[in-house]
């Protein structure tokens, strides 16, 4: 396919454009942006400038002229523009994942205006805005290397009083910061584009609770009620099956199960989990007959697989701990 040329000093062009539904048009970006980063990392940048193309020549005019998204809407089509420009330019990876942040970015700030029109008009969040979750490697393993360490930590220095501790301070650390970043917006810039945070930040968190915060809650919340072996089990399920199911279920898995969740990525997450889970059964140990874990790390795994599968409107660093440990503490764990 023949791609206009843009001109190297403006971010403009000429697309002759192709009327389509706004929820046609969302998913196509949302999958777009998805597989961004890691079309970036092995050099797809001239199918990415086609489906570029394709994103700036078909405009759905509802969003257009309403008022209260007109310019995010114009904002976010000059982000995709810039982005045009730069994959023509045959940037470096480094350049290009700084305009597709920019991007994403504004399809963030779009869609979490969407959804807080519907919500104060009483209606329901539609299917189409969802927040992106692209594959981000350094996320993947600082999340699951941090969940490794807790779990350790846990299992060989803290006490359960010394670990509500730490964990209580930190979220009063983080609670702090998350209310600066919404009284400061610099603040909030600085801290997510800082070389600490950048690498393993998603777009969403720019406009929403860090996933860290949530992560915090949760283990705050398990670690008062319930006993080690299940705390220490849940911390593994969504250290470890998590991001495993993430990137086999993006990468290969094909048939979907529920929105964009695929089987390939819920069965991964299963079993994933109940190695863990096992794992954690016999090296801390359990009171239980040998039959009874077994059920145990079984419901553990199961609860955790379905809240995963389901999480698309609540962060699942929140509810997978919540519900593996529910799971676990059910069959006596």
């Amino acid at each position: 396919m023949m791609l206009p040329a843009m001109n190297s000093n403006s971010a403009s062009a000429s697309f002759d454009p192709v009327s389509v539904s706004i929820e046609q048009y969302l998913t196509w970006l949302y999958e777009f942006l998805e597989k961004t980063p890691q079309a970036i990392k092995h050099k797809e940048t001239l199918a990415l400038q086609q489906e570029c193309y394709r994103l700036l020549t078909h405009t759905p005019k509802k969003i257009a002229q309403h008022k209260s998204f007109k310019g995010l809407w114009e904002q976010l089509r000059t982000m995709l523009k810039r982005f045009y420009q730069a994959l023509s330019q045959s940037l470096d990876a480094s350049s290009l994942l700084s305009y597709y942040e920019d991007l994403s970015r504004s399809y963030e700030r779009l869609i979490a205006t969407m959804r807080t029109q519907a919500k104060s008009l009483g209606q329901r969040v539609p299917k189409h805005l969802n927040s992106l979750k692209p594959l981000i490697s350094w996320r993947s393993l600082f999340h699951a290397s941090m969940g490794i360490f807790a779990a350790l930590m846990y299992q060989f220095v803290l006490t359960q009083r010394q670990c509500m501790y730490v964990l209580l301070s930190i979220l009063s650390v983080f609670f702090t910061l998350e209310a600066l970043r919404r009284l400061f917006p610099g603040m909030n810039t600085f801290l997510l584009q800082s070389p600490i945070f950048r690498p393993i930040a998603r777009p969403h968190e720019f406009h929403q609770i860090n996933s860290s915060t949530y992560y915090v809650i949760a283990l705050s919340i398990i670690t008062a009620l319930f006993s080690r072996v299940n705390v220490i089990a849940s911390i593994l399920v969504l250290a470890c099956a998590d991001p495993a199911a993430a990137w086999i279920g993006k990468k290969y898995g094909r048939v979907k199960l529920y929105r964009q969740k695929s089987v390939l990525g819920s069965l991964t997450f299963l079993v994933v989990a109940m190695i863990v889970c096992l794992l954690a059964v016999f090296y801390v140990g359990t009171p239980l007959p040998l039959g009874r874990a077994l059920i145990g790390v079984l419901s553990m795994s199961v609860w955790a697989t379905v809240t995963e599968l389901f999480s698309s409107r609540v962060d699942d660093n929140l509810t997978i701990p919540l519900a593996a440990s529910l799971g676990g503490y059910l069959l006596g764990l």
